[in-house]
């Protein structure tokens, strides 16, 4: 048989390689046996996986050696549900896991497969073809919407666990997602109407550097622990949710005891400017007050109306302020100033300050040092 190898080919095995061996080895190397590893690994796997009929039909194996059903395992019903499995795994938000995505990703791709063996007419088969292919969109829709708002919710509770949120927002799973839906539209677009090979070059480019990607990413992305206990935190989120004044199932909180409580916080931060801590978490300033963190956490959202990184930000900015005025200062740099007052990187600390001052750091410098 003669085997012709085209770029797109070369292209596709090498994805295919890569998502077969990174995949594996994660799964492997698990030896914690992490869910989210585990999430990341089979959909890493099962991405690569997808390649492999496009490569056996370029190749010219499918006429000799497969007959024509292989080519419908679309296994692209399971990327979503899988990767929106990896995503609440990793999350703040260790809620129980929403199976029914993937249940419903591996009946829909049974179902397209039950009806290309059924449907022996070519007419029936196309008509079954592009009504799989709507569903197939829609349902990707839904998923990816699904992590969108998760990884939403995610952030809104990250801030008020976390003074930092440097590499723990996953912005970069809702990127994929934003990213995902585009790609489904295009490629549905494409595989409908338009028969070049130079439209299916370059999906099949952006197909393996989404791979490549969202692998690095998800490798490299940590588990992002709750600071607060779920059960606390599940209440938390229900109490703000209403917006009542309530903690809890009982206890009520006052409107003095919520300004005693930020007092109390605010005074302890400020005598030992504990907010320069990059990792500050709600956890270390509730322990020093002798309160929970849910409730600390309840008092600055309902009675400040911001969250926990956001409060903290505050004093940093304030310190900040200060040190950028001052001339003994002057031998630091914007950056370290940013660094000494408790900020990770210069993008946050410019991003904190004009958002605060309306203005940059060395804006502020320039008209204020004495």
């Amino acid at each position: 048989m003669d085997l012709t190898f085209s770029l797109m080919t070369t292209i596709e095995v090498l994805g295919f390689l890569q998502g077969v061996i990174l995949g594996t080895v994660l799964l492997i190397a698990n030896f914690d046996r992490s869910k989210s590893k585990l999430f990341l690994a089979i959909f890493i796997l099962t991405y690569a996986l997808g390649l492999f009929p496009g490569i056996v039909t370029e190749l010219g194996f499918m006429t000799s050696y497969f007959d024509g059903a292989f080519e419908i395992v679309n296994m692209s019903w399971l990327f979503f549900p899988l990767f929106y499995g990896y995503v609440q795994n990793v999350s703040i938000l260790s809620e129980k896991i929403e199976w029914w995505p993937l249940r419903l990703g591996i009946g829909l791709m049974l179902l397209e497969m039950i009806s290309f063996f059924v449907l022996k007419d070519y007419s029936y088969q196309l008509t079954a073809y592009i009504l799989n292919l709507i569903f197939y969109v829609i349902f990707d829709l839904i998923i990816a919407f699904k992590i969108i708002w998760f990884v939403r919710r995610h952030v809104k509770e990250l801030k008020n666990q976390y003074s930092s949120i440097e590499n723990r927002e996953l912005l970069w799973a809702r990127n994929f997602a934003l990213i995902g839906i585009g790609y489904t539209f295009v490629a549905s677009l494409v595989t409908i109407f338009f028969t070049e090979d130079i439209f299916y070059f370059t999906l099949s480019v952006i197909n393996i550097l989404l791979l490549y990607w969202v692998s690095l990413r998800g490798i490299f992305q940590q588990k992002v622990i709750p600071v607060i206990a779920e059960k606390a935190l599940k209440k938390n989120l229900s109490t703000e949710s209403r917006n009542e004044k309530e903690i809890g199932s009982s206890t009520t909180i006052l409107e003095s005891e919520m300004n005693s409580v930020i007092s109390g916080a605010k005074n302890y931060l400020i005598q030992t400017e504990v907010y320069t801590k990059p990792d500050l978490t709600i956890r270390d300033v509730s322990t020093a007050l002798d309160i929970h963190s849910r409730h600390l956490s309840s008092c600055i959202n309902q009675c400040l109306k911001i969250n926990f990184n956001a409060f903290i930000n505050n004093f940093r900015i304030e310190k900040a302020k200060a040190m950028l005025k001052e001339k003994k200062f002057s031998h630091l740099s914007v950056e370290g100033i940013g660094l000494e007052v408790g900020f990770k990187s210069r993008s946050t600390f410019y991003a904190a300050f004009k958002r605060e001052t309306g203005t940059t750091p060395s804006e502020y410098r320039r008209k204020n040092s004495n």
